[in-house]
């Protein structure tokens, strides 16, 4: 009996961390889409209209809502692999920082020749970094909060 409950158990914390990657690409998304609107960064609502080819705002940023909870799942399945078993929130905000600076440094200079650091103000620097660093704690620390509490329910099981 008590291998059918760990492998539920296994099955609740996949569908938990699913579950975090979703909530927190839609918290970051319309964080993003509520930084671009009052202006907090340098992009335009037209440029997300733009990359996603469509003529309705609307879809535009249904769509970037939509890509970024699907990157945000990539983003879980990489700090579960990595940092769930730090049970701190400083690892978190540090994963947070080096998302930043992978998505906002590395990748638009490799695959663009841009280089957002020169390119924008720096108030659009500081909001996607502490919107990156909030995203990167809420992720870290909710999977970190989940993957204790299964090894503790683990663990009571086994002393029974």
């Amino acid at each position: 009996m008590t291998e059918k409950n760990d492998s539920l158990q296994k099955y609740m914390l996949i569908v938990k961390m699913i579950t975090i990657g979703l909530c927190g690409g839609l918290f970051f998304a319309l964080l993003l889409l509520f930084s671009l609107y009052f202006h907090f960064v340098d992009l335009q609502m037209d440029d997300i209209v733009r990359l996603f080819n469509v003529t309705h705002p609307f879809v535009a940023y249904c769509l970037l809502i939509v890509v970024i909870m699907l990157i945000s799942l990539i983003v879980v399945s990489i700090y579960y692999v990595m940092l769930k078993k730090q049970n701190n929130w400083l690892p978190a905000a540090i994963f947070g920082f080096v998302l930043w600076i992978i998505l906002y440094v590395l990748i638009p200079f490799i695959s663009l020749n841009w280089n957002s650091l020169s390119m924008f103000s720096t108030e659009t620097h500081v909001t996607t970094l502490c919107i990156a660093i909030m995203y990167g704690t809420f992720i870290g620390y909710s999977i970190s909060f989940h993957y204790n509490m299964y090894n503790e329910h683990r663990a009571k099981e086994r002393s029974q």
